[in-house]
């Protein structure tokens, strides 16, 4: 557990708000480096909460209590539960800090990250990019709001492995320091409204995916969604686009019907359009997937 307390910034008490999956798994996280937990779930008699009791944690039905009386120093909610529910409120007003599952991993577990997020197409994406890039030799593993958690993900693999994690804007809300070298904004439509109080919050959630990046991480954008290069304006990395219907300056485009590269790792060609589907032209939403996906494999380091 050496080096954890400063990954945790201190943290001795966690309170662990939802017993599923992602809830499990901060569970987990936590009391291995050494937390006190404490869970909470609207579920008290699920299997579940059997499984915290076995790793250490203990139980509560009363999550705003515990804040109140000062019995914790850290919140880690699952993503469903929203930001204007009464125990993140409370954590607000006491000053707790809320981090998302996702955040608690890199910080217990440091990986190269590739953040990939948007209205429609992360888990395409993730996919996609997990494919290259473990065609490419990485050891590359996807999690996130795809399915298996960051923390059990990053705990299994090794110091040198890259995370392709689909975050949601639930997941994004709460983090600090969680840093993608390659962020991914796929597009963005008004979605989860009755979790964000307005399309700003929901936005502002998404933005969050580039808070912790520096100088040379990539932000990168739909270019046939201004939306996406909004949410990504106050990055302080570089800049690339995917677009499917013509080239771009930098990024991945397509060019007489061929997925084609401007990066500094590669500048020309990369597939036929004609080989992403039989006897058809493949749907627009389809290439752009595949031009986002080429864009941050090529931009972590994959052949063309």
């Amino acid at each position: 557990m050496t080096g954890y307390d400063d990954r945790l910034a201190g943290v001795r008490r966690a309170l662990v708000v939802g017993l599923g999956a992602s809830g499990l798994a901060a569970t987990r996280a936590l009391v291995g480096a050494g937390v006190e937990v404490t869970v909470t779930d609207d579920r008290p008699d699920h299997p579940a909460t059997a499984r915290a009791a076995e790793l250490g944690a203990r139980f509560t039905s009363d999550p705003v209590g515990v804040i109140s009386g000062g019995e914790v120093d850290l919140v880690v909610p699952s993503p469903g539960v929203p930001e204007r529910s009464p125990v993140l409120r409370a954590a607000s007003a006491a000053g707790i800090p809320v981090w998302s599952e996702p955040e608690l991993a890199i910080r217990c577990h440091p990986r190269r990250l590739v953040g990939i997020t948007g209205t429609n197409g992360k888990t395409s994406v993730t996919e996609l990019v997990t494919a290259i890039l473990t065609e490419a030799g990485f050891e590359a593993h996807a999690c996130g709001n795809i399915g298996p958690p960051v923390c059990d993900v990053a705990a299994a693999s090794t110091p040198t492995a890259v995370l392709v994690a689909e975050l949601s804007s639930f997941q994004l809300r709460f983090v600090e320091r969680l840093r993608p070298e390659v962020g991914v904004v796929l597009n963005l439509s008004a979605d989860h409204l009755d979790w964000h109080a307005d399309m700003a919050a929901y936005a502002a959630a998404k933005a969050r995916l580039f808070v912790a990046q520096r100088g040379d991480d990539w932000a990168v954008t739909n270019a046939g969604d201004p939306a996406t290069a909004q949410v990504a304006s106050s990055a302080p990395g570089r800049r690339a686009a995917f677009w499917h219907a013509g080239d771009v300056d930098v990024g991945v485009g397509v060019v007489d019907g061929v997925l084609t590269a401007r990066l500094p790792s590669h500048d020309g060609p990369v597939v036929d359009l004609a080989a992403l589907a039989d006897d058809r032209r493949p749907p627009p939403h389809h290439v752009a997937n595949v031009a986002a996906a080429v864009c941050a494999g090529l931009l972590v380091g994959a052949d063309a």
